[in-house]
């Protein structure tokens, strides 16, 4: 099976063992994060623009990257992706082990 690599914004915080009722700003958070990624969308062009000219890159090549190669959501794939990274940083010893990856949905 194929990965996905993906950037995501990670809030990292010390969780209590019961998180059934835990609330924290992870979860607001995620609200932000969703309204900060809807206001860059709606400017794709002026950002492939500004980093076009900053990179020395084709304005095409930029808009390409970040719509055709980029992917602003989490599905199935991207978390598998990023589960499948967690078990490689395990297995390396860069991350601690016995641990699990917790999704807050916003």
């Amino acid at each position: 099976s194929s990965h996905r690599a993906f950037a995501c914004l990670i809030c990292t915080a010390r969780l209590p063992s019961d998180t059934s009722n835990f609330s924290c700003g992870c979860r607001s958070g995620g609200n932000r994060a969703n309204q900060a990624k809807d206001e860059g969308l709606s400017q794709i062009d002026i950002i492939a623009s500004e980093e076009a000219e900053k990179l020395g890159f084709s304005f095409e090549l930029c808009h390409r990257y970040l719509t055709k190669h980029i992917f602003f959501s989490l599905g199935s794939e991207e978390i598998d992706g990023l589960e499948y990274f967690y078990q490689l940083a395990q297995k390396y010893d860069l991350v601690p082990t016995g641990r699990s990856i917790l999704f807050f949905n916003s």
